[in-house]
């Protein structure tokens, strides 16, 4: 927490020794420090509003006060805070820092480094602040500047540490791997056991591809003596970038048991159930977190996620019009409200409403020639089928900003847009962007994606080949590399390339299922499960590892391990409703029926609405065609609350079709092979509901449905209806 106090807060303690009022300010300002890490909201707000009255000429009361929001997940209004103080006092530097680390919090990487830069500018800047520059200029890829600034920096011994940290960031990513481990080396054998310490080891492990051990260090941050609520939010973004999600939860837990208003809390939790994709979770949490903080531009803006990922486009529309009152007639400083504003437009932009190219060219971004505002206006152009104007922009990028390799990753991903739909010109950029900085991952992985998204598998695996020298350094794209190889068959050289990186990144259980699933589609149902057990080896104390576990084992009908490893995992977190369906699901596939009913009825009763528990008891009830009217509402219930996803939709294809109602199967299974056309089982449900109806199209969609992996009993039933047709 001592790292809060600024220099502008050091200048007030040596001002004299007596009990003077600066100290009397100083100690108003650590209490409230400590309210904030103690949770103590409330109190904190009326010690930071204390401080403002009895010392209205500073901005440290003021700064408390952003503080205070910061730490309470309300991003955009301790922005303006900060920017309120950077306008009535230049020079207060903790200030500007502060604005780039929300910026930084908000995704708005070159934002960020442009305000660390503007910190850096002032004699009184602390060191911190300078290494956060440097990280940030890493961040957005602009490595000479990151370079020229390491160069600036004037070091003490007990900062030396962190230098070799960053040195080793930027000889990692020139390609001087050896250099880069020497001096990494030396750093740990010296470094000081403090928060930001192990903060930029872990930056250093996430920029080298070794999530695992990021993650570790981003987690030791948080037991150190100097830690406080910034070193909190990194690590639970970090481990939500990479699908930490078991750690996340951690943090989430510490967090709450402090926070008993619920201020903090749901603020996290909101973030988590976005990165878990849990629209229904999100939903839930966002109405309480914006009951708590009513009246906030944050929670305005967040439910507009929230709404967005939930389908609810009326809300969605509704929550920007009042935050567009909101910037309008709030007491914001201009540059609030012109970030702001430009945050409304585009997240507007996203959602699809009808917007004119102006829009974009009013904007404070669009003006200062900020990359987002640039694409955002060429891909208007577009939509509004101006293509000349469309050129004319992207070759003017091009001319400006082609030999800076996040620009390039930019224009790449903007042609790669499935609605822009320039796949020649992405691959032409992408090839750009690893020309001038060829440890670029995201260019390499984005450029493989689009082609995944377009079916080009082979094409795919043929670019990951080109840049093999990636591949072997970073396990992500190893991984991603290996799920390809499945794909075009090269199954054992897969399983071989899995093995060796899935260490690296073994708390993500999103590589075990994806890979285990590519694995099912070849029939290579051993394999698939050898996969999936993996989860648990590596993660003996990750109840989501059971999880998994657990799910597939039960698809293949191993129910006595399903149930083992749904037990493990209850043991490690007894309140995880997802493992206690498993748990159900395992006790029905052994046939005890009326036990597994009666314990789902038991959990309906405790949990108001959980997707699992509504999809899985309806396909138990369908498979014995039992309550089938029961097993109707449950399935709709659980397209509902999951957003129409692909197991949602196909777990209502099967009820359906269990009821024998095979109209409603086509709507579904139409809309899923809309939605995700690489899907074996929608092909067959589809291809089954044309079968019942005697259309002749059954047969084109069974064998498509083989064609791209259908597996198990459903493999069985098709092969024999392509054989009776």
């Amino acid at each position: 927490m001592r790292r809060l106090f600024t220099a502008a807060s050091l200048i007030l303690l040596i001002s004299g020794c007596s009990k003077t009022p600066e100290q009397k300010w100083q100690a108003l300002f650590e209490r409230g420090l400590e309210q904030i890490e103690n949770c103590e909201f409330v109190e904190s707000g009326a010690t930071f509003q204390r401080l403002i009255v009895e010392n209205p000429t500073s901005a440290q009361g003021l700064y408390g006060k952003g503080l205070l929001l910061e730490s309470q997940y309300l991003f955009y209004d301790a922005l303006q805070v900060y920017l309120a103080i950077i306008e009535m006092e230049p020079s207060f530097v903790p200030a500007r820092g502060a604005a780039a680390r929300v910026y930084t919090r908000l995704e708005k990487t070159e934002r960020a480094a442009t305000e660390y830069a503007r910190a850096v500018a002032f004699a009184n800047v602390d060191m911190t602040t300078k290494v956060h520059l440097i990280g940030a200029l890493i961040d957005n890829r602009d490595l000479n500047g990151a370079q020229q600034a390491f160069e600036k920096l004037n070091l003490s011994d007990s900062e030396e540490a962190v230098a070799k940290i960053l040195r080793a960031r930027l000889q990692w990513l020139r390609r001087e791997t050896d250099s880069a481990a020497e001096t990494f080396g030396q750093a740990l054998m010296v470094g000081p056991k403090t928060a930001e310490f192990y903060a930029q080891v872990a930056d250093f492990y996430e920029t080298a591809g070794l999530i695992d051990s990021a993650i570790i260090y981003s987690t030791k941050s948080l037991s150190a003596e100097d830690t406080d609520f910034r070193y909190r939010q990194t690590h639970l973004f970090r481990c939500l970038k990479h699908n930490y999600l078991y750690a996340a939860r951690q943090v989430i837990k510490a967090v709450a048991v402090k926070d008993i208003t619920g201020s903090a809390v749901n603020g996290m939790r909101v973030f988590y159930s976005w990165a878990a994709r849990d629209s229904y979770k999100a939903g839930r949490t966002g109405t309480k977190f914006r009951g708590i903080n009513d009246g906030t531009l944050s929670v305005v803006l967040y439910d507009v996620k929230t709404r967005w990922m939930r389908a609810d486009l009326l809300t969605c529309t509704a929550d920007l019009d009042v935050a567009r009152r909101m910037i309008i007639d709030g007491d914001y400083t201009q540059s609030f409200k012109d970030f702001a504003s430009g945050e409304v437009e585009l997240i507007s932009m996203i959602m699809g409403e009808p917007k004119p190219v102006e829009s974009i060219e009013e904007t404070a971004g669009w003006k200062n020639g900020e990359r987002e505002y640039g694409l955002a206006y060429a891909y208007l152009l577009r939509r509004h089928r101006l293509y000349e104007r469309f050129d004319s922009v992207m070759v003017g990028f091009l001319t400006k900003h082609g030999e800076e390799s996040s620009w390039l990753l930019a224009m790449a991903d903007l042609y790669a847009d499935q609605i822009i739909g320039l796949p020649a010109e992405a691959e032409k950029h992408y090839r750009m962007a690893l020309q001038q900085d060829s440890y670029f991952q995201p260019a390499l992985r984005n450029w493989v994606e689009m082609y995944k998204r377009l079916g080009k598998f082979d094409k795919a695996l043929e670019v990951m080949r080109s840049y093999a020298y990636l591949t072997d350094i970073f396990p992500e794209l190893a991984l991603t590399r290996a799920e390809l190889m499945v794909r075009t068959g090269e199954i054992d050289s897969a399983i071989e390339l899995f093995n060796r990186n899935i260490a690296h990144l073994k708390g993500n259980m999103n590589w075990y299922r994806d890979f285990s699933e590519q694995l099912m589609r070849k029939w290579e149902m051993d394999l698939s499960k050898a996969v999936v057990s993996r989860a648990p080896e590596l993660n003996p104390g990750n109840p989501d590892a059971y999880l998994l576990a657990a799910r597939v084992y039960v698809d293949h009908g191993e129910f006595d391990t399903a149930l083992k490893m749904a037990e493990e995992g209850l043991s490690l977190e007894p309140e995880n409703v997802n493992l206690q369906v498993q748990s159900i699901r395992a006790v029905f596939g052994k046939g005890e029926h009326e036990k597994a009913i009666e314990k789902f009825e038991e959990l309906r009763g405790k949990v108001q609405v959980n997707v699992d528990l509504s999809l899985y008891y309806s396909h138990c009830l369908a498979s014995i065609r039992r309550d089938l009217h029961k097993a109707t509402n449950l399935a709709r219930e659980a397209i509902f609350h999951d957003q129409g996803s692909l197991r949602s939709l196909l777990n209502s294809c099967y009820v359906s079709f269990q009821c024998d109602k095979f109209n409603n199967v086509r709507g579904e299974a139409q809309k899923a092979t809309r939605l995700y056309p690489d899907s074996p089982e929608a092909c067959f449900y589809l291809g089954m509901a044309y079968y019942k109806k005697g259309d002749t199209r059954a047969k084109e969609q069974l064998q498509k449905a083989i064609k791209l992996g259908l597996w198990g009993e459903k493999l069985n039933m098709a092969r024999g209806i392509l054989a009776e047709i």
